[in-house]
């Protein structure tokens, strides 16, 4: 999925356990939605991506979790902490897996390359919609391009 406009999303408003989606990139220099930013988490060693913005009034930033370990668990944000299923890397072949689950690698179900499938984990793969490249939008704020 690498090269196409499509970004991973918060699908619908900063709320934990709000699952994340395949979306559009917003192609307004500048204008990048908030539910599209991403940042690492200020913490040291601990491999979080939280989202870059708040909106409302709820200050507090979330980060990316699996839900659990099996194939299919869904991908949300969720209030920050030091759990597992919170760290991510990255690999050299573009792939994001928790190290809850090191075996599973962020994807879409049914591996979709669409605009509006959700993320989940599933076993990794040499699957396109398992690869992702990150992208620099504003100062400490990354887009994952899907």
């Amino acid at each position: 999925m690498t090269g196409q406009s499509l970004c991973v999303s918060v699908n619908g408003n900063n709320v934990a356990g709000t699952r994340l989606v395949l979306k559009s990139c917003s192609t307004t220099p500048g204008a990048q939605p908030s539910s599209q930013r991403w940042q690492s988490s200020p913490s040291p060693n601990t491999n979080r991506i939280q989202t870059a913005s708040t909106t409302g009034t709820n200050l507090t930033p979330f980060c990316i979790g699996a839900s659990g370990t099996a194939k299919g668990s869904s991908v949300v944000i969720t209030t920050c902490s030091t759990a597992t299923s919170q760290q991510w890397t990255q690999d050299s072949q573009g792939r994001f897996y928790p190290a809850s689950a090191p075996t599973m690698c962020l994807d879409t179900v049914q591996s979709r390359t669409t605009a509006g499938s959700l993320y989940v984990i599933n076993p990794c793969s040499t699957k396109a919609s398992q690869k992702f490249t990150v992208f620099p939008v504003a100062r400490h704020h990354r887009r994952l391009l899907a």
